[in-house]
């Protein structure tokens, strides 16, 4: 049997680069970001709602990250695909965060909400760009 062709590994990069990243990924890169380049007296911690399937409290809604320190204090951030859109819970959601205070953000995919966090002063920035 042959080895694959560098042709055709070039080929399979190109596909896997091309398929969205699932939001778990996503989840996954931002929380591992954090942890690489979070400020001090910061945390950023996911809310596993989906996943706790029969849990008393699972509330539906609730985003996928809960942010403490930095210039927001307390925040929200909801991690969507690009093609992501939030659903009516997540709506109701952001709204009572607007009405009591509280910072919320739908950011969609990878790079996005580690712009946020940044922002937020949560993460150092990268002064070079997105890592990839």
């Amino acid at each position: 049997m042959r080895a694959p062709s560098s042709h055709h590994q070039g080929a399979r990069r190109l596909a896997a680069r091309n398929v969205p990243m699932r939001e778990s990924a996503i989840q996954a890169a931002v929380v591992q970001h954090w942890r690489l380049f979070g400020q001090p007296h910061t945390l950023v911690a996911a809310i596993p709602n989906e996943a706790a399937k029969g849990q008393a409290g699972l509330t539906k809604g609730l985003p996928d990250l809960l942010v403490i320190g930095g210039r927001v204090r307390i925040a929200f951030l909801e991690l969507k695909v690009p093609t992501g859109r939030l659903s009516l819970e997540q709506k109701l959601f952001r709204n009572l965060c607007a009405f009591v205070g509280i910072e919320f953000v739908a950011a969609y995919g990878r790079d996005e909400p580690i712009a946020v966090l940044e922002r937020w002063g949560i993460v150092r920035p990268n002064l070079n760009g997105p890592v990839r």
